[in-house]
Parts: structure tokens; sequence; C-alpha cells
């Protein structure tokens, strides 16, 4: 129901808004990361995920921090349990200690379609079990019936995300999706690697989201097993001018990169 603007106005401001400070996923949203296939995506959302479940600052960056550790669940649609387990105990071995407690996972769950009412229920029924309250999708691609490239389409699978999160208060959610294929005159053309457009179908993708983060494959160094770049524009916080770097360790460690002197590798990555 409506209420008056004056009350809006006394009201005291919530003290912590954001689940990562800076806007970078605010209480109540969305973020969108993408890049191109088998870049390292998922190191970098394990990252996130663990994150959020134990507090500190995101990916080394002290500017975005988790303020208070959040339930986390980690809902997995692609490479299926035993190389997700894989993935996961190279990192926490790799680490020296164990996953934290509050951080769950699911994979490859059966009839798990985002923009129909059982794959909404299934959504509900492990946020509910788990008690998670930040949600990643990984990928969104493999979670949809609708056609990816359908604007009205990818809106109402959003319609369907916004509804999970009026249903279940502070809930955040996380996608992630794949960059497109370089169009037949790439070569010709010269191209933002980092670009929302860069998305694979709609424009909707990068319309709806609160945050964008997109990334692209950098020259690794010695003893890197991949390098990434990364751009992130908010639209609850101060979109930065910096690019952000990574190296992705042997093991699925993620380590921030200082400095600008390597630039992105020429193409689409």
């Amino acid at each position: 129901m409506a209420g008056k603007i004056s009350d809006l106005y006394a009201r005291p401001m919530p003290e912590h808004p954001m689940w990562i400070s800076g806007g970078v996923l605010p209480k109540s949203g969305i973020m969108l990361m993408g890049g191109a296939a088998k870049i390292g995506k998922t190191f970098l959302l394990l990252d996130l995920a663990h994150n959020l479940a134990t507090g500190g600052s995101l990916w080394g960056r002290t500017e975005y921090k988790v303020e208070t550790p959040v339930p986390t669940l980690y809902m997995e649609q692609e490479v299926g349990e035993i190389e997700f387990q894989r993935r996961v105990k190279n990192r926490y071995e790799t680490l020296k200690h164990p996953p934290p407690g509050n951080l769950f996972y699911t994979s490859r769950l059966k009839g798990f379609f985002l923009d129909t009412n059982e794959g909404q229920k299934i959504l509900m029924n492990e946020i509910k079990a788990t008690g998670a309250q930040v949600v990643i999708i990984d990928p969104v691609s493999r979670c949809m019936l609708a056609n990816e490239n359908d604007n009205s389409e990818v809106a109402g699978l959003f319609r369907r995300l916004d509804e999970a999160l009026i249903e279940v208060p502070e809930l955040s959610i996380v996608l992630s999706h794949h960059f497109g294929k370089p169009p037949k005159d790439a070569e010709e053309m010269v191209m933002d690697s980092l670009s929302p457009y860069n998305f694979r179908g709609a424009s909707k993708w990068f319309d709806s989201p609160d945050t964008l983060i997109t990334l692209a494959s950098m020259d690794k160094m010695p003893g890197e097993w991949k390098r990434l770049v990364g751009a992130i524009e908010m639209r609850q916080g101060e979109t930065p001018e910096e690019r952000m770097k990574w190296a992705i360790l042997y093991g699925g460690i993620v380590k921030p990169v200082q400095g600008h002197a390597l630039q992105p590798a020429k193409g689409w990555r």
C-alpha cells in the first residue's frame, strides 16, 4: 500500500543495506556475472560464496566488504556433483581448512527452471531448508525454459526472481551467464571485451540486474592457471573506473593482481 513520503523521510536508514558494501550486492538485489565459457567464472563464484559465508573483503578488494557472514546457497546446474566436488576439494585442501558450515550447494536439480511454478517451488524449498539469504545460480541459462534471446521472456524470468525477493526478505540472487560468440566480422570491429553487450541473448539480461560484473581473459603469468580482468557496474553504488584483475592459481585460489601493466588479451575470450 502507498505510504507517506514524510514517514519514509523520518524512518531511520538501515545500518547494513548491503550484503557486500559499496553497492556490489544490495539486500533484495540481483547480481549478474558473465564472460566467455571456461575462463574461470566458477572459481570467482566459489570465492564469492566463501566471502559471503565468512565475511571480510571481496576478492581481496578492501573497499568491498561482507559486513556480516550470511548463509549462502550455491546452485550449480552445469558441471555435476563429481566435478563440483573435485573443485571444492582442490580449493579447500589448498587453503588447508574446511569449508564454512553455512555454505550450501545443490547440483543439477531435476526440473529446476526458474520461470516455472515447479522451479520456483524448488528454489523456495531449498532456501527454507538452508536458511540461505544469498543464492548463487550457475549458470542461469540451464535454469530456464524461456528463449534467452527474447526480451519479453527474459523480462518474465526476472519478474519471477523479483517475486522470490519479495517472498524472502533481504534475499539476494547472483546469476552467472555466458557471453555470446563473436560476430563473423569481429576481426574488423573495435570491441570492448568487457562490455555488457557481450552477454548472450536479449538486452534484458543487462538491463534488469542491480549489478553487472563482466570478465575477460588476460595473458597469464608463470605459476598461474588463469588470469582475468573484470569490470563492474552498479545501480546502487558508484561504478569504479578501474578494472579489477585476478590471478586464479592452481587449486582454484583467487588472488587480486595490482597494477595496470597487462591489458586484456586481444579478441573475444
